[in-house]
């Protein structure tokens, strides 16, 4: 429809008589754009203005809808992923409403646990944390000895992380004192989020791992086992399953000694430990 012909627009369409808004939504995008999984929809903004078409007024329900990261379905070949920070020419006032959703994603993201369904559905907290750091907008810079796994550097790569290798022979302790040196070199250019001090780390296995054990045990469990790095996992799920059940043993593993080899495990004797372990 001119003047918008050929730009690109945001799937839509009629609500059906025997469907709700929700089902509507879900059954457009896997007609329209081949899309079958949403992990969350929630209503947006109603868009009015008498001029927002050509032709007759058309008043449009905007609904925000996330996809798991890990989720990659086959698009027609008339659909594309766009960077909202890099959008093509939209039809209509599609780009406001597209950036009207960013913005609200980047709003919740402070005050709820909505960016979990981003996430795929087995993460780690630094998986979590750049698909945030992605929502919102920011630059990352992760330090990593230089011995971390291939794959581990591409998953960083691909997430737009800028890695800094540290000596190997340091482990994650000499990530740890790059990162810090970093940070008390120019503070006002970066935050340092600290996942080994960040009470955030062991939280969220406090309400996540820990529930998700419980569930899946039905309430079986007798012991807990972890091995320990930030300590986060263990410290965090511990918690949780001894309030469930206090006879839950809890056991703890570590390398034997300094030159392990074992990417993410700490042996603590020789290591920085983190608060939360000294607790």
């Amino acid at each position: 429809m001119e003047p918008d012909l050929g730009k690109w627009a945001l799937p839509g369409g009629g609500l059906c008589a025997h469907e709700d808004v929700e089902t509507s939504i879900r059954r457009q995008l896997a007609e329209k754009v081949d899309l079958r999984e949403l992990a969350h929809v929630e209503q947006l903004a109603v868009f009015s203005a008498p001029d927002r078409v050509p032709g007759p007024r058309v008043v449009a329900t905007a609904f925000l809808g996330l996809v798991p990261s890990g989720n990659d379905p086959e698009l027609p070949s008339d659909t594309q992923w766009h960077r909202v920070d890099d959008m093509p020419p939209t039809a209509f006032d599609h780009g406001a409403i597209v950036l009207r959703a960013r913005h609200r994603l980047r709003s919740k993201l402070s005050y709820t646990n909505i960016g979990f369904a981003l996430a795929p559905p087995v993460f780690t907290i630094s998986e979590l944390r750049r698909l945030y750091s992605a929502a919102l907008g920011y630059r990352v810079e992760l330090c990593l000895p230089e011995n971390a796994s291939p794959e581990r550097k591409r998953i960083l790569n691909a997430y737009g992380a800028t890695t800094i290798l540290t000596d190997p022979m340091q482990g994650s302790d000499g990530a740890i004192r790059e990162a810090r040196r970093r940070y008390a070199a120019d503070p006002e250019r970066y935050f340092y989020s600290d996942q080994y001090s960040n009470d955030a780390n062991w939280r969220a296995h406090y309400e996540t791992t820990g529930p998700e054990i419980w569930a899946q045990t039905a309430g079986q469990v007798s012991h807990f086992v972890a091995g320990l790095g930030t300590s986060g996992t263990f410290m965090g799920t511990g918690r949780r399953l001894r309030e469930y059940n206090p006879a839950i043993r809890l056991v703890a593993m570590q390398p034997d000694s300094p030159y392990h080899g074992l990417e993410g495990l700490k042996h603590m004797a020789s290591a920085i430990v983190p608060p939360r372990s000294r607790r």
